[in-house]
């Protein structure tokens, strides 16, 4: 009797790990993309430094339209959802119809993220309103898993 209740004790215990949503740190390694030249009034390519982190997790069991999101580490910004779970090949694809995309391999646990901003977008869109006011980029880096 007790070994079944230190038995059933310990999958009690063991039950909330196994089924709490799954989370990952992304941490991005390089960054390049363009930025406008003041002075020759051209827009240049650009490697960026980054310290960019953001974390991949599920949205609420409530949420019907949106399976992850995609938040920026520092300063807690909701970036993106992502309408689709993972793949049965482990690719998350975020961004659809964002300025940002965020793109995910569960299995190499690398990441690469998009801002279209800048660049093509309509000015009124753009932080200060002038050309070069935002700077798009690629960012590229890698992921681990997240303890609750």
């Amino acid at each position: 009797m007790m070994s079944c209740l230190l038995l059933l004790l310990m999958i009690v215990l063991l039950l909330p790990m196994s089924v709490s949503a799954e989370s990952f740190l992304c941490t991005a390694e390089h960054a390049a993309g363009f930025g406008f030249n003041e002075n020759t009034k051209e827009w240049e390519s650009f490697k960026f430094e980054t310290d960019s982190k953001y974390v991949v997790s599920r949205t609420d069991k409530n949420d019907k339209f949106y399976k992850w999101k995609v938040v920026q580490h520092r300063n807690n910004r909701h970036l993106l959802q992502c309408e689709n779970d993972f793949t049965e090949h482990g690719y998350l694809l975020c961004g659809k119809y964002n300025l940002y995309k965020f793109d995910m391999n569960k299995e190499s646990m690398r990441f690469l993220m998009v801002y279209h901003g800048g660049y093509a977008v309509p000015q009124a869109y753009i932080d200060d309103g002038k050309e070069g006011g935002d700077t798009p980029f690629m960012e590229i880096g890698e992921c681990s898993p997240l303890e609750k």
